[in-house]
């Protein structure tokens, strides 16, 4: 896959559309963890779906309630760290 940006398009809370995932490194209905063009994407929420993933297109569409996004760039321990907090 050649190197893409990274759009994000979010309706009333509800509905999100990603472009440039390269990766789902995990998700559960509170948060997607993502790897895109632009670094790793967490999106925290309630109920969340992903109704969609086309990793050639570099696309991804989930629904539920959207609360949050956080890119974070470096990845190794740190990152896992933060992860780790997060899914306790």
């Amino acid at each position: 896959m050649e190197s893409m940006g990274n759009n994000i398009i979010i309706k009333n809370r509800e509905w999100i559309s990603v472009s440039g995932v390269r990766h789902v490194d995990n998700y559960d209905d509170k948060h997607i963890f993502l790897q895109t063009s632009m670094g790793n994407l967490i999106i925290k929420g309630e109920e969340l779906n992903i109704k969609g993933l086309n990793l050639d297109e570099g696309k991804l569409e989930a629904t539920g309630h959207i609360e949050s996004l956080s890119y974070t760039e470096e990845q190794g321990a740190r990152t896992k760290n933060i992860l780790k907090r997060i899914l306790k």
